[in-house]
């Protein structure tokens, strides 16, 4: 029941959804936003691809629960998303 329950406080605070499902992939919330906005940005400039920007974020989880595959689908969605 106290899993089930809405998100409270200042969620005004919190990244954008497509942000918020790379980040929540690690069960410790080690990959940061700010890294994963950054990745994508290096990505949208050709500095990077997608698979090593997910490759990146993945190393900063610690749980081993990070989908590298799914980070790679999701930063891609993340970035049509931009351009739009």
């Amino acid at each position: 029941v106290n899993m089930s329950a809405e998100t409270f406080g200042r969620v005004d605070l919190l990244p954008e959804p497509k942000v918020l499902e790379i980040t929540t992939m690690c069960g410790h919330h080690m990959v940061s936003s700010n890294l994963v906005k950054y990745l994508a940005e290096e990505v949208k400039k050709g500095k990077r691809n997608a698979d090593e920007a997910a490759v990146e974020m993945a190393k900063q989880c610690t749980c081993n629960f990070f989908n590298v595959e799914r980070a790679k689908r999701l930063l891609t969605e993340y970035l049509s998303f931009l351009a739009v």
